[in-house]
């Protein structure tokens, strides 16, 4: 089984390139809840609905991770829909 097997995942930079990439594996790997940092509104929803197809506990949330309040605004919704983050991929 793998070790990321049902674990909750936090991705900055989650919604395109490598971030995006980690997030697919993840998602093979069985992870339990997988949320999606990105500062790209368009494309953090685009992937947002391509791993829902498959994958019900994917949550994204928009936050440009240079700016302090919009990491506090984001912390605190991740905890609301995820609860606590065991991995965090820090890729942006």
């Amino acid at each position: 089984m793998s070790q990321l097997f049902g674990k909750n995942i936090l991705i900055t930079g989650g919604a395109t390139g490598i971030g995006k990439e980690m997030a697919k594996i993840a998602l093979d790997k069985g992870v339990g809840k997988l949320v999606l940092w990105d500062e790209d509104v368009e494309k953090l929803n685009e992937t947002e609905w391509e791993f829902k197809q498959y994958h019900s506990n994917v949550f994204a949330i928009v936050v440009d991770v240079s700016d302090n309040q919009q990491i506090i605004s984001a912390s605190e919704k991740t905890k609301q829909l995820a609860g606590p983050i065991d991995i965090l991929i820090n890729n942006a």
